[in-house]
């Protein structure tokens, strides 16, 4: 399993969203859009680090990551926070 995240602008919310992907064990996390990414200072101290450990990159289109997954058999499933 894989997370993908799409400008998602704090780096708090990323920095939780990388102990999750640890916690559950995922894969990977792919970092997409405006989404901030290490090294950042507030991204390690919410991650507490785990993002030294857990699998991530850095892609510029979500669209393009979730057409490669899906070639690869994974299901996608969609969340969308708003104001």
């Amino acid at each position: 399993m894989v997370l993908l995240l799409d400008s998602v602008a704090l780096p708090v919310n990323v920095g939780s969203l990388f102990l999750l992907v640890d916690a559950l064990g995922l894969a990977a996390l792919s970092l997409c859009g405006a989404t901030p990414c290490p090294p950042d200072r507030k991204l390690h101290r919410a991650a507490r680090a785990t993002e030294q450990s857990v699998a991530w990159q850095q892609v510029d289109d979500a669209l393009q990551v979730a057409q490669s997954l899906r070639t690869q058999s994974f299901r996608l499933l969609s969340l969308e926070l708003t104001d």
